[in-house]
């Protein structure tokens, strides 16, 4: 198989208009960064971002290809959802049956917008307090929440607070954020 031709060369680049002038400001060059600088990055930095897009495309296109994967069909879905009926009915109904919604733990556990590993995550103590405290009522919440902002109000907040701080303000606008652990 005969090799392709080398690529032509490409033309040396011009300098910018006025390229070999220096600017009447003594001598240095303006290093701040114009609209027209800033929005030609922002451009190139899209232009990147798509081109990456769509590289990872062919990429999983070609995956597909090899790997003979096909997507799942309806009634592939169909047939997998009846499989997972009788499952998901009797975990349903022992949910059901043990309180559901009506649990104070799950009560309390949604009051405080945790998730059931976060609320695993406490003591038994401490979920027996929550528990007790009966957050779920709107009045009680506000209370609990007043006591925690009171406590923390003359302490000053170090680097991982404001961390963790700026993450769950970014996660009350993105319901799909990942929290931060408490290490």
């Amino acid at each position: 198989m005969p090799m392709p031709p080398p690529p032509p060369a490409s033309p040396p680049k011009k300098p910018p208009s006025g390229g070999d002038k220096k600017p009447a400001s003594g001598g240095k060059e303006d290093k701040t960064a114009t609209p027209t600088k800033v929005s030609n990055a922002i451009k190139q930095r899209e232009a990147e971002e798509q081109k990456k897009k769509a590289a990872m495309a062919q990429l999983e296109r070609e995956m597909a290809e090899e790997l003979n994967i096909t997507p799942p069909t309806l009634a592939d879905n169909i047939a997998v959802s009846i499989f997972k009926l009788p499952l998901t009915v009797t975990s349903s109904t022992l949910w059901l049956l043990s309180g559901g919604m009506s649990a104070p733990d799950y009560k309390t556990r949604r009051a405080l917008g945790l998730s059931a590993a976060e609320f695993a995550a406490y003591s038994e103590e401490e979920q027996a307090e929550l528990v007790e405290s009966e957050l779920w009522v709107p009045d009680n919440l506000a209370a609990y929440e007043a006591q925690f902002a009171e406590s923390d109000r003359g302490k000053a907040k170090t680097g991982k607070q404001k961390r963790e701080a700026r993450a769950l303000k970014k996660a009350a606008g993105n319901k799909m954020a990942v929290l931060p652990d408490n290490d």
